[in-house]
């Protein structure tokens, strides 16, 4: 009778435990989430390192299981010309947004063994790399013996306090978005809300038949650039522009690994510069590092060389000069930059020189992909680490 209890018992938690396979849960306000997932009639439960989370259906855009996800790759990379070296790197793009790095390591090395001089292959591999051991440092990190189980002889620090998760919205997001779309972007998805197309057509005189013939992206700008506030808050941009993908993809992973860790930028210690990085790849903690990133600035007394002799103000992100912002110069080894990183424990150059092509590509994304044109956002925000501040508010617009 025991036996056959023991294994009712088991059959029952066998069962239930298959129940939950692995994905990735994306919610309707953008947010990620990725461990065990359970469906059930009216919820979806996530479990991640044991701690449920318990989600209305409602709340959810859709769900990716990790074995779908393989099953997709192999569909896709079987549709591929056997030397079609691009699709294999499109491949490995959307492995990687839908953090499937494993795989898009995979679809980079085909790439490579078509075309071994590939620098774009070569660059995606490192982010990739990159980006795995970002992940596997946070994990140690969250597992790390606490304070008072330090090695003997160390001395037994209490912790930092945490920094306070103040994140943009899904409007601030919006908002960032419209003001980053430009015509080229004519992949990105956009809502109309409230008939506003019909409304902005009425209200400044347009030609209907003209404005019904441009491209989404173009009638979006339309409407940014030339409508108040009534208008351009019902045109919502539902994906990343270009310059938001690359931000993503190459820029962030590069800052969070070289500048974000817990004794630097991603913790107290980071003084009025603090970044998140936890390991969400949400759309409102990209974009308030973005945010932070892009209004971040400092005065230097005397910086020397081609910057001249008296107090100047530089900018981490510098549309018109990328090669004089302190990302740029930061990342660079001291002997090779004009504006030197102050010393700090644990500080390492990103670039080899120059001529490294992650400080090409950053230089490139600065130039070219995002609009040059200082932001205004109009977003009231209080980055950890600084005083409150907000900017004058004024209508986004693409170009």
């Amino acid at each position: 009778m025991l036996r056959r209890w023991m294994m009712g018992v088991a059959v029952c938690v066998l069962g239930s435990a298959l129940w939950a396979e692995q994905g990735v849960v994306t919610l309707k306000d953008g947010h990620k989430m990725e461990g065990d997932v359970t469906e059930k009639e009216d919820t979806v439960i996530v479990t991640i390192r044991g701690i449920q989370t318990q989600l209305k259906r409602s709340e959810v855009q859709s769900i990716a299981y990790i074995e779908s996800l393989d099953k997709e790759y192999q569909q896709r990379l079987e549709k591929l010309d056997p030397k079609d070296v691009q699709g294999r790197l499109q491949l490995a793009r959307w492995a990687f947004d839908n953090h499937r790095y494993d795989l898009a390591r995979d679809a980079v090395e085909k790439a490579l063994a078509i075309d071994p001089n590939n620098e774009e292959a070569t660059t995606f591999l490192e982010l990739i790399q990159r980006q795995r051991a970002l992940e596997r440092n946070q994990s140690h990190e969250e597992n790390a013996p606490s304070s008072s189980q330090t090695p003997t002889g160390q001395p037994n620090r209490p912790p930092a306090p945490p920094v306070e998760k103040r994140l943009l919205t899904a409007d601030n997001v919006n908002t960032i978005r419209q003001f980053e779309l430009r015509s080229t972007d004519t992949n990105v998805r956009i809502r109309f809300e409230n008939d506003v197309k019909r409304r902005f057509v009425a209200a400044y005189n347009q030609d209907q038949s003209y404005f019904n013939n441009l491209q989404p992206v173009d009638q979006a700008i339309e409407i940014l650039t030339r409508a108040d506030e009534k208008f351009t808050r019902d045109v919502r941009i539902l994906s990343d522009p270009q310059s938001m993908l690359e931000f993503r993809r190459f820029v962030q992973p590069m800052v969070l690994q070289n500048c974000a860790t817990s004794a630097c930028h991603g913790g107290p210690a980071g003084g009025k510069l603090v970044l998140f990085n936890n390991g969400e790849a949400t759309d409102t903690v990209a974009y308030t590092n973005f945010y932070i990133l892009q209004n971040y600035a400092k005065t230097l007394s005397s910086p020397g060389g081609s910057f001249g002799s008296g107090p100047t103000q530089r900018k981490l992100i510098d549309r018109t000069q990328p090669e004089m912002s302190l990302l740029a110069q930061y990342g660079l080894q001291p002997d090779k930059s004009d504006i030197d990183h102050p010393q700090t424990p644990g500080y390492r150059p990103i670039f080899r020189s120059r001529d490294d092509a992650r400080y090409k590509q950053l230089i490139t994304w600065m130039r070219d992909s995002l609009r040059p044109v200082e932001p205004q956002y109009g977003i009231e925000y209080t980055p950890p680490g600084m005083v409150p501040t907000s900017q004058p508010t004024s209508a986004p617009a693409g170009q």
